[in-house]
């Protein structure tokens, strides 16, 4: 293999890696906004069940 295979073969394999993290930690952030989402729901609904009555 030649030396700029090999250098392609690394840049790649890293760029794959970096990309792999950011999706890990964007899954993170997305799990964590769902979560507040429905909280937020939640309360809403509460506060609105309450004005009703």
């Amino acid at each position: 293999m030649s030396k700029a295979s090999t250098v392609r073969i690394d840049d790649l394999t890293r760029r794959v890696q970096r990309l792999e993290q950011l999706e890990s930690e964007r899954e993170v952030e997305l799990q964590a906004i769902k979560k507040e989402r429905q909280r937020l729901k939640t309360d809403l609904e509460r506060i609105q069940s309450q004005t009703c009555e």
